[in-house]
């Protein structure tokens, strides 16, 4: 229990400092190296600080990321092809120039490694970039360069290129808000590694919390400071990391938390569920004059009730099928091939579009066609 309590970098000197007498180290020397060895791999790709009892549910993404690349580093092997999706995510440039080094150690032991990435520091790295673009959603979808760093910065289409040059950056603006709209004061806050920490957050401004990976700046936002406030406000939540006080809370009439987590609640929802315009979808439908006729309610054209929607999927348009040792498969409807609803639904038109060809418009195709 108190070496599990331990940081990756106390256990290295723990481990370092191990002497066995002469008669057990035939046995005990071989587990000390193989632990060292890894342990020296986790320190490698920059998550030293972590204690090894540390729950892998409570890791950012980046972290998650890292101890999946010491596992690979430790592995030896040659000729993989290791994709990674954004490993700089809630990473501090100081552990981003490690995480650098932790991949050419993976290329040059002759791996491919791709990555999907937005960090300048890493796409500079990189020996080929392909740059996709040159816009979003339906504007996207297209190569419009692919080469070296020096290749993407010459090429006039590239967005990327246009601000690994400097043409285009983010402007830092020129007057700043000033801090006289009161404060929110935390006392006392000892959540995981923080030191009773005094905080003062300014209202009415745009407040940054910053600090290398691992310095605690999710508990103090996000276990401390976000639930202490709910709680204040009467709001169900989880229960705060440990603090003295907090005053100042009367100034505020809401707290909304804005994170990573799936929206909605069901494997169903979307953004048109989520913003509530679905709704106002559905009577739209609702209201035509073929609905009136059938004596057909906004909310048959639902697919999370039961009425309009396709029963064979439960309104998802894919049915999962468990393979028991290996993955789950989706596969698509042979009921409503994926459109989700019941015949009967689907043939109610609005502007000559059923409520499935609806939900399978791009956001800017929806606003132009319900303008």
């Amino acid at each position: 229990h108190e070496i599990t309590g331990l940081s990756v970098v106390e256990a290295q000197h723990f481990f370092l400092d191990l002497e066995f007498p002469t008669r057990d180290q035939p046995i005990a020397q071989p587990l000390v190296n193989e632990i060292r060895r890894r342990l020296n791999f986790l320190s490698k790709v920059g998550v030293d600080y972590l204690t090894l009892d540390r729950a892998a549910d409570t890791l950012s993404g980046g972290e998650l990321q890292r101890v999946r690349l010491a596992t690979s580093i430790g592995s030896g092997l040659v000729g993989v092809c290791y994709v990674l999706d954004e490993p700089s995510i809630g990473l501090h440039p100081k552990d981003t120039d490690q995480l650098i080094n932790v991949l050419f150690n993976l290329r040059n032991r002759q791996n491919t490694v791709v990555v999907v990435e937005h960090d300048e520091s890493i796409i500079r790295s990189a020996d080929e970039i392909i740059d996709m673009g040159p816009g979003a959603g339906e504007a996207g979808g297209h190569i419009v360069v692919q080469g070296s760093p020096e290749k993407v910065c010459l090429n006039p289409q590239s967005v990327t290129g246009s601000f690994l040059t400097g043409t285009r950056e983010i402007r830092i603006p020129e007057v700043r808000c000033p801090l006289e709209n009161g404060w929110i004061r935390l006392s006392g806050a000892r959540g995981n590694n923080l030191k009773n920490l005094q905080v003062s957050f300014p209202l009415g401004v745009l407040c940054a919390v910053t600090g290398v990976s691992g310095s605690g700046k999710s508990t103090l936002i996000q276990d401390t400071l976000g639930p202490a406030l709910l709680r204040r406000l009467q709001k169900s939540t989880k229960r705060p990391a440990p603090y003295d006080s907090i005053l100042g809370e009367g100034q505020i009439d809401d707290v909304v938390f804005v994170d990573q987590s799936p929206v909605g609640r069901s494997t169903r929802s979307n953004p048109v569920t989520y913003v509530k315009a679905f709704d106002e979808i559905r009577r739209a439908f609702a209201a035509t004059r073929q609905s009136r006729i059938r004596n057909i309610g906004a909310g048959k054209f639902s697919f999370n009730i039961s009425g309009g929607r396709c029963e064979a999927c439960q309104g998802n348009g894919y049915k999962t099928v468990d393979m028991q040792f290996l993955p789950d498969v989706h596969m698509v409807c042979q009921q409503c091939h994926g459109a989700r609803f019941e015949k009967e639904i689907l043939e109610i038109k609005f502007r000559g579009k059923n409520v499935a060809e609806v939900l399978d418009l791009t956001i800017r195709e929806a606003f132009l066609f319900y303008r």
